[in-house]
């Protein structure tokens, strides 16, 4: 037996896609919190015919005293809009990428961000807020260091939009393909570890302080007083293949696999490298753990994955129950100890 895949509806779906093609490609009016405009560079540069959209002139390789820099000449936004720039990279240990703006009517020079790198070797991603009192005039955004490092820039030009956010919600300045981007983030500063918070009765208690890789495993020692009721455990991965998993093991027992969210196509993260597509930036998941794989005293949580170079930042465990005291941590190679007792966490 044969079962078309598309429903009877179909062909009223392919008439509205004729009829509306115009449509699909442009907006008469921006909408509130949609991009006004967008535009997308691919590096290294292609040298265009004409600028792209937005811009007074073509985006060119430049040099300046402390090394190579690439320059992006850009017209002033409108009253009500705001522009963000996505920056995707090659990240490493040593990597180094400044960014400025050049104020063509004030001849001013504002440093956005000393270094957009986190240290961390991989395919990255980092979005910029242009402040908005720099966008009344003419500029420049100038990028410089390791340039060769681009691979691609995206600019997005937004007006604001309400939103409103539950007790448990992250504070947002730009969400972005699913992603939830900080102030400290949008102004180019590194990104720091959440604190511990309790909502309501869940403790969100964060389990390492900066990025560290899986190789080998890493093991978190999390110190319990009484069981919980219910556990999940959050992360945010880099370098992880699109569709690979992260294993959890919890006091030696595996507890499952962590498969990080997919982002949508629209995010500017995806680029081919050597005819291959990968994603640049963090993707972030989490797994509800079963929680009779835990013990009252110190539990071990080991991450593992198969891929090399996967890094891991943001860890945080959940821990469902009464208001108590928040748990000690320690983040450590798999297979070593903390030397030191740890507080308990407990519900009284």
């Amino acid at each position: 037996m044969r079962i078309s895949v598309f429903p009877r509806t179909w062909i009223g779906w392919s008439a509205w896609l004729c009829c509306a093609a115009g449509s699909l490609w442009a907006q008469e009016a921006p909408v509130a919190g949609r991009a006004a405009a967008e535009v997308v560079v691919r590096m290294p540069l292609d040298d265009p015919a004409l600028p792209p959209e937005r811009f007074y002139a073509r985006p060119h390789q430049a040099r300046v005293p402390s090394g190579n820099a690439v320059e992006f000449f850009l017209l002033p936004a409108g009253a009500a809009e705001e522009l963000f720039v996505t920056l995707v990279f090659r990240d490493s240990d040593s990597a180094a990428l400044a960014v400025y703006w050049l104020d063509v009517q004030a001849g001013t020079r504002t440093l956005l961000s000393e270094n957009l790198a986190e240290g961390v070797a991989g395919l990255n991603q980092r979005t910029l807020r242009i402040p908005k009192e720099l966008l009344a005039h003419a500029g420049q955004l100038l990028i410089s260091g390791q340039t060769a490092d681009l691979l691609q820039l995206g600019f997005q030009w937004l007006q604001p939009s309400a939103v409103f956010l539950g007790k448990d919600g992250e504070l947002a300045t730009l969400v972005m393909s699913g992603r939830i981007i900080g102030a400290d983030e949008l102004a180019g500063k590194q990104n720091l570890a959440p604190p511990d918070a309790w909502f309501d009765s869940v403790l969100e208690a964060s389990l390492q302080q900066s990025p560290e890789s899986l190789a080998g495993g890493l093991e978190f020692i999390v110190p319990l007083g009484e069981m919980p009721e219910r556990t999940l455990i959050k992360a945010k991965f880099l370098n992880l293949p699109l569709n690979r998993k992260v294993q959890v093991w919890i006091n030696g027992e595996f507890a499952g696999e962590f498969v990080p969210a997919t982002p949508p196509l629209t995010d500017p993260g995806y680029v081919k490298v050597d005819g291959t597509l990968q994603y640049a930036g963090w993707r972030g998941g989490s797994l509800l753990l079963p929680v009779n794989q835990f013990l009252v005293g110190e539990n071990s949580i080991i991450l593992k994955s198969a891929e090399a170079g996967v890094f891991i930042r943001d860890a945080a465990l959940q821990l469902k129950g009464e208001t108590g005291p928040a748990p000690a941590k320690t983040s450590l190679p798999a297979g070593q100890m903390p030397g030191s007792e740890s507080s308990l966490l407990t519900f009284p």
